[in-house]
């Protein structure tokens, strides 16, 4: 016998008690503020193996190129303000798990309440891999990326103070170079409903036709 979990035959998730739950659960969620850029960048991650052809003076058949995917609830500039040395914990981070490609995706709302998605792509310059992962984003339909400028989150600006233009013109500067061996793009994601479960298979396809 099937017991109901109120008189009404309404599902558990329609009762009060439920539902404040759960709302309380999600803003504790969101509650980030005690973390490091690294835990940030651990905390909602997925990686990924790709078996890529060889460079032609390579003993071995394939490489793998390793991508990684790093949700983080906070717009780039706050993220970039969450410890006094980020660039290098993002470094650290891309060396820990030996990544060829690592995304921040940003998510969170802005005074108004509307959400907005960011995207951070960096991408070690050696490997052949960042001009078609950068003409592939940018065309993808699902996305609308628009590119901005990655500089104006490296140099601290203050996140409660930044433009929230919805109409404001995507730059045309090129990567920029992120340590040594990587280099970097940011974007504005237009369509705001597009989370990693829509941006992990169009990596996929990316890196697959390399």
């Amino acid at each position: 016998k099937e017991v109901s979990a109120s008189s009404d035959n309404q599902p558990i998730t329609h009762l009060p008690s439920v539902q404040s739950l759960s709302t309380t659960l999600g803003e504790k969620k969101l509650f980030v503020s005690h973390l490091s850029t690294r835990d940030l960048l651990r905390r909602d991650y997925k990686e990924y193996a790709f078996n890529m052809p060889a460079f032609e003076d390579a003993t071995q058949s394939s490489n793998v190129i390793r991508a990684g995917l790093a949700t983080v609830p906070l717009r780039l500039s706050a993220f970039f303000a969450s410890s006094s040395y980020p660039t290098k914990e993002i470094q650290d981070w891309l060396a820990e798990r030996d990544l060829s490609v690592l995304a921040i995706l940003t998510t969170f709302r802005n005074k108004k309440g509307k959400g907005w998605r960011e995207q951070l792509w960096i991408v070690k310059a050696d490997e052949g891999i960042a001009k078609k992962l950068w003409q592939g984003l940018e065309s993808s339909k699902e996305l609308e990326l628009k590119r901005l400028d990655f500089s104006k989150f490296v140099g601290g600006t203050n996140a409660t103070e930044e433009s929230e233009d919805e109409d404001a013109k995507e730059v045309t500067i090129d990567e920029v170079q992120f340590g040594e061996l990587y280099v970097a793009r940011a974007y504005k994601q237009g369509n705001a409903s597009a989370t990693r479960k829509q941006t992990a298979p169009i990596l996929r396809r990316l890196m697959e036709g390399l």
